[in-house]
């Protein structure tokens, strides 16, 4: 198994998805399960990323946890194309102000 000794950044989304895993196959979500899960695909992981994930899932419904994220992700939808719209359309104010200026300087 190969275990990392450097944050990948990727350990807890890791850990994550092997809860999900876990879940899906009705298996309790612990360190242990978690870790043997990991280094059976041979995966980089840091021990402490997952301990973290294990301790946060702790006591919870793995499913409401999943329904809740999926609830925030998507009213952050709404904003980010909102505030996309609103440089697009800044953009473009801009763009009619430098050409109406280079437009002056030519005639």
């Amino acid at each position: 198994a190969v275990v990392s000794t450097q944050s990948t950044g990727m350990s807890t989304i890791t850990a994550v998805i092997a809860s999900k895993i876990l879940n899906t196959n009705e298996k309790p979500i612990t360190q242990e399960n978690i870790v043997a899960l990991l280094k059976a695909c041979d995966l980089k992981f840091e021990e402490a990323e997952v301990k973290e994930v294990v301790d946060k899932l702790s006591g919870k419904n793995l499913d409401e946890v999943e329904a809740e994220g999926r609830t925030q992700m998507g009213s952050i939808a709404p904003a980010a194309a909102s505030a996309t719209a609103e440089v697009v359309e800044e953009a473009k104010e801009e763009e009619k102000s430098v050409s109406m200026e280079i437009g002056s300087d030519f005639f």
